[in-house]
């Protein structure tokens, strides 16, 4: 892990994400906690290289320390808390993104982990997986060596993913192919248009999909319910306007999507734990660039 964190402290940018030269590779970096972080986290594997991040999905919570990791099947709108005990020892994090296709067709060559599980957890890295990310990252200051080397790394990644504790989720999600690609199909619908009513009924219609399955399939993928991940869209972009624009709370509630302006004050405050207007005055350190 000291290897991995030497080489990403260099192109980490403090309190901000990082999107590097490496098109899979981004870093993230904060020196000092931060609450009520919300963004889109992007599919793919995230490590935490030094500190402890706490992510928020849905009712789901997973608390992740130095060397834990997770995968993400889709992007995901996330609240984090992220805990940093000394100013000396930032929070360092990567998230790298997975060729779904490709991890699909190796997992066809490989036996399966028993050990593995069938449902999302916060697992330790091996230290295999470790040495390949620590060399993945020693690309980004040899940028010559990239366009060979990366995707044989990257191939040496999905082979140790698959032979780790978080082999049987990713077969078990791999394993669902043509409903795994309508729910894709339709999350990027709702990105696109999370500020109009939400018809779910022909949502599942419009990707193919009886109700009952696309319920089924989207809670699966998202560990939200079609409603679930609108309204966190919602909020987050809420959260954003209400620190960039000197507008009327309840303005911004409308250009969300809320018919209700209270309904949007009730949800908004039970998602941060804090109020629209408390959010504007500073009621609690936000930054959300991170």
């Amino acid at each position: 892990m000291n290897e991995l964190l030497t080489h990403i402290k260099p192109h980490s940018l403090l309190n901000q994400i990082t999107q590097t030269t490496l098109e899979p590779l981004v870093l993230y970096c904060a020196n000092a906690g931060l609450e009520n972080q919300t963004y889109m986290q992007s599919a793919g594997l995230y490590v935490v290289v030094q500190g402890e991040k706490v992510i928020r999905i849905g009712e789901q919570e997973y608390c992740l320390e130095t060397g834990d990791m997770m995968c993400y099947f889709t992007d995901l709108p996330i609240l984090t808390k992220v805990v940093v005990a000394d100013i000396s020892a930032p929070y360092y994090g990567l998230n790298i993104k997975l060729d779904y296709t490709a991890l699909a067709s190796l997992a066809e060559q490989l036996p399966r982990n028993e050990q593995s599980c069938l449902t999302p957890q916060v697992v330790q890295i091996s230290p295999p997986l470790c040495n390949v990310l620590a060399r993945l990252t020693r690309l980004l200051d040899y940028p010559n060596d990239v366009s060979f080397l990366l995707p044989l790394f990257q191939a040496e990644i999905y082979y140790y993913l698959l032979k780790s504790e978080l082999g049987g989720y990713l077969r078990r999600q791999l394993s669902r192919g043509q409903a795994f690609s309508q729910i894709n199909r339709a999350i990027q619908w709702v990105c696109h248009h999370f500020r109009e009513p939400l018809d779910v009924d022909r949502l599942a219609q419009e990707v193919g999909m009886s109700r009952s399955n696309f319920y089924l399939h989207f809670k699966e993928t998202t560990k939200l319910t079609p409603l679930q991940y609108q309204k966190s869209l919602r909020l987050i972009e809420a959260k954003k306007l209400i620190k960039q624009r000197k507008i009327n709370i309840s303005a911004i509630a409308f250009e969300v999507g809320y018919e209700s302006a209270s309904q949007f004050s009730r949800e908004y405050s039970r998602y941060f734990g804090i109020s629209p207007q408390q959010e504007r005055t500073g009621g609690v350190n936000t930054n959300n660039t991170f």
